[in-house]
């Protein structure tokens, strides 16, 4: 049988009151900010980590740690927003679609560009010691109900301090 996430938590952890997700997408610009729930992958600690929407593709909110980015930002997103558009095509031909609405009623994903500073237990001086280039981030596709620290939207995190950031951190 196919798992459900919201029957389990009804079956065991008696959750029976969860809100329907939004029927539409949110309403985002270019320039706007977010706060999104990340976990450090070696502290296991939560913390709220306040991202810039920097482009808008097709299929994609790519969002950024702007501190983070040491060179011509502009070309950076860009190359960041066509790497995506490309590996993406690629992606959904091996592993097929994602869900579509999903649980935010938006067909797109985000994407968050995010320090490795946030993502491992590491500082300035080792943040290249962190072994993460990014991950898909399944506890975000349920509610808040079941999920205490899902943003509610379907994400990859991408680590913005593996090689930069552009388009080669999309290939597959």
């Amino acid at each position: 049988p196919k798992k459900d996430p919201l029957a389990l938590a009804a079956a065991l952890l008696g959750i029976t009151e969860i809100e329907p997700p939004p029927t539409e997408p949110a309403n985002y610009n270019v320039g706007d900010s977010r706060v999104f729930w990340i976990q450090n992958s070696d502290t296991r600690e939560w913390q709220e980590v306040e991202l810039t929407l920097e482009a808008i593709t097709d299929h994609a909110y790519l969002w950024f740690d702007m501190s983070r980015i040491t060179k011509d930002a502009e070309e950076v997103v860009a190359n960041a927003a066509a790497g995506f558009e490309a590996a993406y095509v690629q992606d959904v031909a091996v592993f097929g679609d994602p869900p579509i609405p999903g649980i935010d009623g938006d067909p797109r994903l985000y994407i968050l560009h995010i320090s490795a500073l946030t993502i491992c237990n590491v500082d300035e001086a080792s943040s290249h010691q962190c072994g993460i280039a990014g991950y898909w981030a399944s506890h975000n596709s349920l509610p808040t109900e079941i999920e205490e620290y899902s943003n509610e939207v379907e994400l990859f995190v991408i680590n913005a301090d593996i090689g930069g950031i552009g388009g080669h951190n999309y290939q597959t």
